[in-house]
């Protein structure tokens, strides 16, 4: 069993993967190219993996969804869940690779705890996607409208 943990930003993500006592780190572009070379390194090992990575809006989604598509145990979790996690770890480290290490043992822990089929990912259905997209963008313009100094009623 390998568990990957994910640390997603705009144009990269960060990638641990904890085989046994072992970890290995890789770090790949945000984009679909980025993808088919984080499916084949999945690939190359061989074993059944989970992967856990934070809810990080519109930078995760992209990827959660393509490894839904490839059947692959995926988990997108709640950003202070993870910070939770870290923190009862004493991790103080901030840095890419440290969070996608903690990420990794945060899913890791889940499995032992017997808690992790609990979390998979299932997509909602592209029309909840697009109106939750909707949604977001209208909050980003009304806050752009309160910084441009426009009153909104």
């Amino acid at each position: 069993m390998v568990f990957f943990g994910i640390d997603i930003s705009k144009l990269t993500f960060d990638v641990t993967v904890l085989i046994e006592d072992k970890s290995q780190h890789k770090k790949f572009d945000n984009n679909l190219q980025g993808f088919s070379h984080f499916h084949k390194w999945i690939k190359s090992l061989k074993s059944e993996s989970y992967i856990c990575m934070e809810a990080t809006g519109i930078y995760s989604m992209h990827l959660a969804l393509y490894l839904v598509k490839r059947k692959y145990k995926t988990i997108v979790s709640n950003p202070y869940k993870i910070k939770n996690y870290a923190r009862m770890k004493m991790n103080r480290n901030k840095t890419d690779k440290a969070d996608s290490l903690c990420v990794a043992q945060y899913c890791k822990n889940l499995y032992r705890e017997n808690e992790i089929d609990n979390q998979i990912y299932v997509p909602k259905s592209k029309y909840f996607q697009r109106l939750q997209a909707l949604v977001t963008r209208l909050e980003q313009v009304k806050l752009l409208r309160v910084q441009l100094g426009e009153f909104i009623i």
